[in-house]
Parts: structure tokens; sequence; C-alpha cells
């Protein structure tokens, strides 16, 4: 179980790290729901559920999994990203340690933290499925966080994350009971037969932040 000692209601704690807000708990699972092939108004045919609600798609018309919401109950899969969250993250600019807000009014920027190896840096125009994150959550993260702290990270301050697409899973249009996983851009004819469970942005007026300006950006402020 969770230990709630010393959290609020936007972080968990378990076992003395915090649980970031866009990870999967061990009872958020994902829901199979029978899949149907419907045929648009335009003549032309996509998949949907057979029970789907306007809840299931996105604005861009993307097709979503469904998975279980209980944030805090069980134990955190740190590896998997709920597919709900990390949508609402992208798109409302919230950081994916503490699911607040990274829009402080004064900054146009928000940071974003990637993983990375051999000492590049983040390019502009780079695509990413990672939602922002705070300075003094981007170091916690990378504390705590075995991946970024063996594997490497780069971070850098961006202008604009505009929409690109999804990574999901690729149903083939002659076989719908044929997938393969897949990233696809919003607006291609590829997105009518996805089942997606990340957003993609491209990333633009990209500054990037060397570790010591990371840990300058964190400190608190006297």
């Amino acid at each position: 179980m969770a230990d709630r000692t010393g959290t609020s209601p936007r972080r968990y704690i378990y076992q003395g790290r915090t649980v970031p807000y866009i990870t999967t708990w061990s009872t958020e699972l994902r829901h199979a729901r029978p899949l149907v092939v419907r045929r648009g108004r335009d003549g032309g045919e996509y998949l949907g559920y057979q029970d789907e609600t306007r809840y299931d798609r996105d604005t861009w018309g993307a097709l979503w999994v469904r998975q279980g919401i209980a944030r805090g109950k069980g134990a955190p899969e740190w590896a998997a990203v709920h597919a709900l969250r990390q949508r609402r993250a992208m798109y409302d600019l919230l950081c994916q340690v503490c699911g607040a807000t990274t829009l402080d009014g004064v900054s146009e920027q928000q940071l974003y933290l990637l993983h990375a190896a051999g000492g590049r840096q983040i390019e502009e125009g780079e695509r990413t499925a990672s939602p922002p994150v705070h300075p003094a959550c981007a170091v916690e993260a990378i504390e705590a966080c075995p991946a970024l702290r063996a594997g490497g990270y780069v971070a850098a301050w961006v202008r604009d994350s505009l929409p690109w697409g999804v990574v999901g899973m690729l149903h083939d249009w002659r076989d719908p009971t044929s997938f393969s996983p897949a990233k696809v851009a919003f607006g291609s004819s590829g997105i009518r037969w996805m089942v997606a469970h990340s957003k993609i942005v491209t990333l633009e007026g990209v500054t990037p932040v060397s570790p010591d300006e990371l840990c300058d950006l964190a400190a608190p402020t006297p």
C-alpha cells in the first residue's frame, strides 16, 4: 500500500520515493474492449469501440485505450505510464512528477527532462511523449530514478509544445485483429486505425539547461 504520510492530494510516496503523477498503479488495469470498424461521414472506414463514448477520442479524433483510474492504490508500476494522466499532463501542461500546473503566469516556457546518453542536447523540433516538469521535481526525479541516473538525461526550456501525434497500437485496416506498436501523426490516414496510449508533441523554441543550471533553478528562493 502507498505510504500517504506527508503527501498532498497531488503526491503519493511509496517506499520513500515520490510516485510521478503519470505513473500507473497496479490496480489501474487497461481494459480491453471489443473493437469494430465504422464508416465516417466521408465514407472512409475507421476503428472504434463497440460501446464508444465521446470520452474515448481526443480533439484530433484519435481513439484512446481505456484504463482504470485508481491512483495511489496498490503498488506503482514505475516504468508504466498512465494513458489518461499522460494525455492530460500534455494537454494542460501539468508536471509529470507532482501533477500541478507548470504555468506560473510569468514565464512563457516549460521545462522538459528527457532520457539521453552521450552528452546530446534536446534539439529544435524534437518529438517527445514526456510531459513538462518543475525544476525541483526534475531534480527529485533524477535523484530517485535509476534509469535517469544510469542512462543520462538532458533538460531544456521550451517555448512551445505543439501536438504531433500519438504512440499506441496501429491496427491493420485489412485485418483489424492484427496490430503492432507505432507512432502516428495527427491528420494522417493511420490515425483512423490507432488505439493510442500516449500523446506526442514537437518541441520548439528550445534552450538547453545544463545540470548545474537545473540545480540552481531547483534551489529554494531565499
